[in-house]
């Protein structure tokens, strides 16, 4: 009886939440995701790291801009302003006296990472292990840092090496084992060669006819589920259309605080919003929102 009571406090918490968080408009967008969940691949964005004191993508441009004289620092921050961060850190490459190599604009991202990042033990306070119990095969991440593979070791008990886009040569291998694997598509910041850092190389990753087979290969048939992206970034619209000219078909991102009048450039790409309500104002309450809607898809 006890136990009957719990499980409906904890239901109709669950429908409080969803009531709280989920636009209302979107709603027939969960119920589309739900019906995918065999399907699903998580992509993870600069935003799920927040919580672990890490930077945005703009605020660790922002950064870099030491490197800069006055007169170029406003067309850098202009470049980050509209989201198109990788032409941001190319400008940086040819403008800057003290960021005139990869290598050095590499180790300085790398120490900003490595310097501020704080583990997390509070799962209500970030959504790495809501991820990690969708038990899905693949975690994609443009993200340079190891949250979560950090989280998955302790979820699993086993340490499960993080892979890189780039480095992977056997796809077979990849598919076949049955760990859950988490892909860097953009490198890893404890291999900093790996790392894309400018729109050169990033440009140069995706045309790759290793690189198109090995993402035809893990994305093949698969729902993707974008988290911790702004559709408004240049960086995402491009890595978007990139990915999509490769897979097709349909597939979700997570947006705060999207009016449904807003959703019609994101339908147009095949990519359909759930929107959820959040208050800038209040500390993690980003992290609520998503915990509430992958919740329903557990």
């Amino acid at each position: 009886m006890l136990n009957s009571n719990f499980l409906e406090v904890i239901g109709e918490h669950k429908k409080e939440n969803l009531k709280k968080y989920l636009i209302d408009d979107f709603r027939g967008n969960l119920d589309r995701l739900k019906n995918r969940t065999d399907k699903l691949i998580p992509f993870l964005g600069a935003g799920v790291s927040i919580p672990f004191n890490l930077p945005s993508w703009g605020e660790l441009l922002l950064e870099l801009d030491k490197g800069l004289v006055d007169a170029n620092q406003k067309k850098y921050r202009d470049l980050i302003k509209r989201g198109d961060y990788l032409k941001a850190l190319s400008f940086l490459k040819l403008y800057s006296v003290l960021y005139k190599t990869e290598q050095v604009i590499k180790k300085d991202i790398k120490e900003i990472i490595k310097s501020r990042y704080i583990k997390e033990n509070n799962s209500n306070n970030h959504n790495i292990l809501d991820i990690l119990k969708l038990d899905t095969q693949f975690i994609l991440t443009t993200n340079y840092d190891n949250i979560v593979s950090d989280y998955l070791r302790d979820y699993t008990g086993e340490f499960i090496m993080p892979q890189i886009l780039g480095n992977v040569d056997d796809l077979q291998d990849l598919m076949d084992e049955d760990s859950q694997k988490v892909i860097h598509l953009h490198g890893n910041v404890e291999i900093p060669n790996s790392m894309i850092v400018t729109k050169d190389d990033y440009d140069k990753l995706y045309a790759e006819e290793k690189i198109k087979s090995v993402l035809n290969g893990v994305m093949s048939n698969k729902t993707l589920l974008f988290i911790g992206f702004s559709f408004d970034d240049e960086y995402f619209k491009d890595l978007y259309d990139k990915i999509f000219a490769q897979i097709k078909g349909e597939h979700f991102i997570i947006v705060p605080n999207l009016h449904p009048f807003d959703s019609g450039e994101l339908l147009e790409r095949n990519l359909i919003p759930i929107g959820i309500n959040v208050d800038k104002t209040k500390e993690h309450d980003f992290v609520k929102a998503i915990k509430t809607v992958l919740e329903e898809l557990h």
